[in-house]
């Protein structure tokens, strides 16, 4: 699994721009909705081959983990939306918008986290515990592969002296 996850990782990041100082929201949904198309599809290969499902474990395991990814995929439309608005609104983005992106960023990480939560008991009743833990940990390294060239593609927001605050 580590040759495929480094292999996916090394193809996804190959000529991206590390110092940018301005960002474009287009460019930033195509990139995540590329990187997204290739991750579900590598996602459902990965986990295919490397849970080492019985039969009978993958016959109730499929179904339960469409309607996870469904679930999923809705806090990753957010999470991509979020991504859009702050590269559209990089340049100008006021103390407000910021704070309401915090928000926004916190309640898709809290929401995903519930939706993997929430389906523990589902996938226990059709593989054993440390099957699922497996399932997990490829989940969390898969989303940190996706996540990658986002991360690196877009830049740290600039600040400047006027962004201190008197903290008496």
């Amino acid at each position: 699994m580590r040759i495929v996850l480094t292999t996916m990782c090394l193809s996804l990041v190959c000529g991206l721009t590390y110092a940018q100082t301005s960002i474009d929201g287009q460019e930033v949904e195509e990139t995540f909705a590329k990187v997204r198309e290739f991750m579900e599809l590598e996602r459902e290969v990965t986990i295919e081959g490397e849970l080492m499902l019985t039969e009978a474990e993958a016959n109730g395991f499929w179904p339960i983990y469409e309607n996870y990814r469904g679930e999923i995929e809705t806090y990753q439309d957010r999470y991509s939306k979020l991504l859009r608005d702050f590269a559209d609104s990089f340049g100008d983005l006021t103390d407000t918008a910021a704070t309401e992106m915090i928000d926004d960023y916190f309640a898709i990480r809290m929401g995903t986290l519930e939706v993997r939560q929430r389906y523990v008991a589902a996938f226990l009743d059709v593989m054993p515990a440390r099957k699922l833990v497996r399932f997990y940990q490829m989940e969390n390294k898969i989303d940190a592969v996706a996540e990658l060239p986002l991360i690196l593609d877009i830049p740290l927001l600039e600040v400047s002296a006027s962004d201190n605050r008197d903290r008496r």
